[in-house]
């Protein structure tokens, strides 16, 4: 059982030599056709706020921090909530290990390395990807821009990775025709 997360470049190294399958908004309900289940990691009342994909399980990864320290108390000094990772998260999975999971929280974070972003972007579903390939889950993956692509492409808009692929695209025109 994994009862902490070490720190996010950690996390990262990991996840780099890991097969950990990416899905994209466009292929969700594929996905889901073909048997994976879709985990939202998401807390309660954000979940509640935003609403969810359809069929999503929902187990929430971090749970509010009951602990009383100096970063709990800077953290609530700035209206933070302070939060630790719900042990009893893995319970609302499938118990089976060969399960095809897919998590999914509000942006997805990223694991593909830029020059500007070498260790990725964290985030909560990419964390859950993690945990659950360290507690023997074989077939884990992570949406690809999370809850929010979600309701972008439900919407017909471009999905905040089209827009940066688009933006990669226009500036590498820009710079090689100068």
């Amino acid at each position: 059982m994994v009862e902490r997360v070490p720190k996010w470049r950690d996390v990262f190294a990991d996840l780099s030599t890991q097969e950990i399958a990416i899905f994209e908004p466009s292929g969700l309900a594929q996905a889901l056709k073909a048997g994976w289940t879709l985990v939202d990691v998401r807390p309660a009342a954000e979940v509640e706020a935003r609403g969810t994909v359809d069929g999503a399980l929902e187990a929430p990864l971090f749970e509010a921090s009951k602990a009383i320290n100096l970063k709990n108390l800077l953290l609530a000094s700035m209206a933070v909530q302070a939060t630790a990772l719900n042990v009893d998260w893995l319970d609302a999975l499938p118990a089976d290990g060969n399960a095809k999971v897919i998590f999914m929280c509000d942006k997805g974070g990223e694991v593909e390395r830029t020059g500007m972003n070498p260790v990725g972007t964290q985030s909560r579903s990419l964390v859950a990807a993690w945990v659950a390939a360290q507690v023997g889950f074989e077939n884990v993956g992570w949406l690809r821009g999370g809850h929010f692509d979600v309701l972008r492409y439900e919407a017909g808009e471009p999905t905040m990775r089209d827009l940066q692929l688009a933006a990669r695209e226009e500036w590498r025109e820009r710079t090689t025709s100068e």
